[in-house]
């Protein structure tokens, strides 16, 4: 686990499993969940029945696809669900968007300097959002929880 200790070295707060990590290497979550290194553990398509009782831990729901599609996509009602975010692998922002509607309190969705960068061997840059996108989203986001809060007052 070298790369693990390189990544507490970076000082992050915060780190994601993917879901083929989490699925083929369940080892790691215990070595995750057993050291204080981060504020948040963010596990994608943990399962109904994962329980770590780490405060921690964020489960992230997923389609582990990449680019996901938008045709077909099954989005949880994250208010209902053992999922407390979303894993967004689609173009666009529509499912981050929807997830938020849903109750989803977190959003994870790759980050790129341009769309542009997408090829052939790196596929990541069509799923990704940029800058403007994701000032976009923080806007959207807001706005939507003042409307919902005002929502449930009433």
């Amino acid at each position: 686990n070298d790369w693990l200790l390189k990544y507490y070295k970076a000082k992050f707060t915060s780190i994601k499993v993917a879901f083929r990590t989490y699925r083929d290497n369940q080892e790691l979550i215990q070595v995750l969940c057993s050291k204080r290194w981060f504020r948040e553990i963010f596990i994608t398509q943990a399962t109904a029945d994962f329980k770590s009782g780490d405060p921690r831990i964020v489960k992230l729901y997923t389609c582990p696809v990449y680019p996901a599609p938008l045709s077909g996509l099954v989005m949880p009602n994250f208010r209902k669900s053992h999922f407390d975010g979303y894993s967004d692998h689609c173009p666009g922002l529509t499912a981050a968007k929807l997830a938020i509607t849903r109750g989803a309190k977190v959003i994870e969705k790759h980050f790129t300097l341009s769309h542009a960068l997408q090829s052939e061997t790196e596929k990541g840059h069509t799923g990704s959002m940029d800058i403007d996108e994701l000032r976009d989203l923080k806007k959207f986001a807001l706005e939507y929880q003042m409307i919902d809060s005002e929502w449930q007052d009433s």
